[in-house]
């Protein structure tokens, strides 16, 4: 069954259309779906000249693996706080998770004593479409939350 979702977002002069993207049970990604995933995410950063990961606008790190059949958002690290620097990459692997058809898979979990608490990282994750699981991890499926157009 599609989902089907109305948003009106700023002043008078911007309205809101429904989109009608179908719901997609997964509990697993392809393969190629995972490669296409990772070379969109390779295209769109840099290595990370000192460590693991790549680096997003050079201003974030990101960290991705395939593991259990979904894409492992292993870290997101703004580099500068509360500049909207996260969520830039946040989206930018949404896009890319909807592009291609995959499962995103990630702990919410505070790394070092800088940034979110692991409830707040759970509440900003939710942000993006993540539900929580058993076992403490969250998953996005991909297609959802269902995405406004601006007119």
């Amino acid at each position: 069954m599609p989902s089907k979702r109305s948003e009106f977002i700023g002043g008078d002069q911007r309205r809101s259309a429904t989109v009608v993207i179908p719901r997609l049970d997964c509990t697993t990604t392809t393969k190629a779906a995972q490669d296409a995933f990772f070379k969109h995410v390779e295209a769109n950063t840099q290595p990370n000249p000192i460590g693991k990961g790549r680096v997003y606008e050079g201003m974030a790190l990101v960290d991705v693996s395939a593991l259990l059949g979904a894409i492992w958002v292993d870290e997101v690290r703004a580099l500068i706080k509360q500049q909207g620097y996260g969520t830039r990459t946040m989206k930018m692997l949404c896009v890319a998770a909807d592009q291609y058809g995959v499962i995103m898979r990630l702990s919410p979990v505070r790394i070092g004593h800088e940034g979110l608490t692991d409830n707040a990282l759970r509440k900003w994750y939710k942000r993006f479409g993540f539900k929580d699981y058993a076992g403490g991890y969250m998953q996005r499926d991909p297609g959802l939350p269902p995405h406004t157009v601006i007119l």
